[in-house]
């Protein structure tokens, strides 16, 4: 595919694909949302918080090692769409886990989700050391290259330490290769269209669509400059995918990870969102997937909040202040005081970046990141009945 004119991100092109339906999104975006949408439901109802629980993937304690296990590597196919399997509560069954639970040659045990693998962190562990665990294989020698916190496992030692000895598993998110993560701001906007051609039909998601495009001044392509640019943000002004998408937060008492391209926080809000849209972790990789979770955030966020993050729409330097401590709390004006400011910068610059994407008539469908392959003589791990 040419690459676009206004287009500067300086990132390898996306492959071909055939598997997003562009035209009707797009159709369906600049066209029908208006009419679909029809008046604007005001958001309203009790919150819908679920527990704040990280997803679990039990570790057999009773495990004979000499066991011999044949070794079946689950692969993911982008032609089968496993991101877009809805899996209930954001979870998957029993069955699924076992069979997605492998033991390395080295005895390092990982569960596969779609797209994203986990570490079972054990006593002992600290950052230089599963890097150096993981280094040894082939599959995992970048480790090795991406020793930034920001490129690798983010979680510090004393929180790891911490995690380890609460939790009886402790599943650490394991970095993709710097490669498998970028993604240019036209797949971006091509990808968001597509998750709000998708979600705007939610009886109770479509409803923060309809909310926000019923601002004065909204537009469906406003709203994906909008999202573009605070996933700019997200990413500290880098291209999206330089910096991995999953990161410790454990400021302010949270001492959980987020994930997506957004950084939504998995409580609350964050992971009521994710499991009414039987998301696992690993989906929200997926940059369509981090769409619809975004706004599902900003609903579930706005039913226990004074704040109607709607009313900041269109974005003004004004208006982003508001809505950044909205989406982060007061403390972007301690640890970031332009956040808001550079949130704005990237709305204004996306103008021709987002219209050129949209106007694109091109059928394709950008890279999905899928796991790394696995090393050979991995394990199926055993699991309790």
């Amino acid at each position: 595919m040419e690459q676009n004119k206004f287009l500067h991100t300086g990132l390898p092109e996306a492959p071909t694909h055939t598997n997003t339906p562009y035209d009707r999104v797009q159709n369906a975006l600049l066209g029908k949302i208006g009419t679909a949408l029809g008046a604007a439901v005001i958001l309203m109802g009790a919150s819908s918080c679920k527990e704040d629980v990280r997803a679990k993937h039990m570790v057999s304690e009773t495990k004979d090692e000499n066991d011999e296990i044949k070794f079946n590597l689950r692969k993911i196919s982008p032609d089968e769409s496993p991101f877009f399997v809805f899996h209930k509560n954001g979870d998957f069954t029993e069955a699924e886990r076992a069979d997605q639970t492998k033991k390395l040659p080295n005895g390092e045990i990982i569960f596969e989700d779609t797209g994203l693998l986990f570490y079972h962190a054990v006593h002992g562990d600290t950052r230089a050391k599963i890097i150096e665990k993981f280094s040894k294989y082939p599959e995992f020698a970048y480790f090795n290259k991406q020793l930034a916190k920001t490129i690798s496992i983010n979680i510090p030692d004393t929180e790891l330490r911490e995690l380890i000895k609460t939790e009886k598993d402790a599943w650490i998110p394991l970095p993709h290769e710097n490669k498998d993560r970028y993604i240019t701001d036209e797949d971006f906007c091509i990808y968001a269209s597509a998750a709000l051609a998708e979600l705007q039909t939610d009886p109770l998601y479509g409803t923060m669509i309809a909310h926000i495009l019923e601002q004065p001044g909204m537009s469906p392509e406003l709203f994906i400059r909008s999202l573009l640019a605070i996933a700019k943000q997200e990413a500290g002004g880098a291209p999206l995918g330089s910096s991995e998408v999953f990161r410790w937060e454990g400021h302010d008492g949270h001492h959980e990870y987020s994930f997506s391209i957004f950084h939504v926080l998995m409580t609350g809000p964050g992971i009521s969102a994710r499991r009414n849209l039987g998301l696992t972790e690993g989906q929200t990789y997926h940059p369509q997937n981090a769409v619809k979770l975004f706004v599902a955030y900003l609903y579930e966020k706005t039913m226990e909040s004074s704040h109607d993050p709607a009313l900041d729409f269109p974005f003004t330097e004004k208006s982003l202040e508001n809505f950044s401590t909205f989406y982060n709390g007061s403390r972007w004006k301690k640890i970031n005081p332009d956040y808001p400011k550079n949130i704005y910068n990237f709305y204004v610059a996306s103008d021709q970046i987002v219209h050129a994407a949209l106007l694109n008539t091109q059928n394709h469908v950008p890279k999905i990141i899928t796991s790394p392959s696995l090393p050979i003589g991995t394990q199926t791990e055993a699991r309790p009945k």
